[in-house]
């Protein structure tokens, strides 16, 4: 492809094992007949190779595409969002369920966190992800901290990699746990026979989730959770691999959603790190409503 105007796509890592066009539809946000008719015409490209591109091929992220300005979708709408916390170098967003952090999660046909970023005046060399330091999965509320410029970003990306910053979950999980508070420290890694997940796997990355009991109900039990390590749905994956799943969390292995609930019932709760300014700063974040009345419908027969 020559068009000049041409975007440069990169696969996510997330779309690892996936065939190529399921992997560019999820990211562009358009169907895979779509797909198929932009590989055929040339609109979709594979960067410095000129040979065809199979759709049925498999992708490890990573891939780079050229795909023709035609073929991108709408700049989505800018979501708006409650701020919990703002200075000259970071914002602190309470994000909702079902909004996605960035569109490499998304694809173009939703508002996204970075959409909200980018509207909000935060200068960054990455465009795609402007202002992201750490995610939430998409039907996860609660806190997220922005960077504002490029030197925020470095230092809190660096607190994040030497694990300083402090990440309060609340979490209702299925059933009534052996201990009420405990330390889970098993490695996650992605699960071999589906990529879009991830499971316990023995030798893969630390992954270290404490916890306490807050309250039990019956047939569940709200624990508030310290995340020493921040792996890909590690929450989700700890408390399902210990045989008691995420309420609602259909992903990883709840047997259905219940009544009066859209999403697994997870929320960031709160956050606490040194501003890039070096003033310590604690946020929190109110539980929503949809968790909220969900717990108060617990003491009826039949809920859970």
């Amino acid at each position: 492809m020559s068009d000049p105007a041409a975007e440069k796509v990169i696969i996510d890592q997330q779309h690892s094992g996936e065939r190529v066009d399921v992997a560019l539809a999820r990211q562009l946000g358009i169907s895979r007949s779509q797909i198929h008719k932009q590989l055929r015409s040339g609109q979709i490209s594979r960067e410095g190779v000129s040979a065809a591109i199979n759709p049925s091929e498999q992708v490890h992220g990573g891939e780079r595409f050229l795909v023709a300005p035609a073929v991108i979708e709408p700049t989505p709408a800018v979501p708006q969002l409650a701020i919990l916390y703002e200075d000259d170098d970071l914002l602190v967003v309470d994000k909702p369920a079902g909004l996605v952090v960035h569109t490499s999660e998304s694809g173009r046909t939703q508002p996204t966190v970075a959409a909200f970023a980018a509207a909000h005046g935060v200068i960054d060399n990455d465009s795609a992800r402007p202002g992201i330091v750490h995610r939430l999965d998409k039907d996860t509320s609660g806190a997220m901290v922005l960077a504002k410029n490029p030197a925020a970003k470095d230092a809190l990306q660096a607190q994040f990699k030497r694990r300083t910053v402090g990440k309060t979950y609340l979490a209702l999980v299925r059933g009534r746990l052996a201990q009420e508070e405990a330390v889970i420290e098993l490695p996650i890694g992605r699960d071999r026979n589906r990529p879009v997940k991830r499971a316990v796997v023995a030798g893969a990355r630390p992954a270290i989730t404490r916890y306490r009991t807050i309250r039990t109900y019956p047939g569940a039990t709200l624990v508030e959770i310290e995340l020493q390590t921040g792996r890909t749905h590690q929450i989700r994956v700890h408390f399902a691999h210990l045989g008691h799943p995420v309420v609602g969390d259909i992903l990883y292995g709840d047997a259905k959603r219940p009544r009066g609930l859209t999403r697994q019932w997870l929320h960031a709760a709160g956050l606490r790190l040194t501003t890039p300014a070096g003033r310590p700063l604690a946020v929190e974040s109110p539980l929503p409503s949809d968790l909220k009345t969900y717990l108060q419908s617990l003491e009826e027969p039949g809920i859970i």
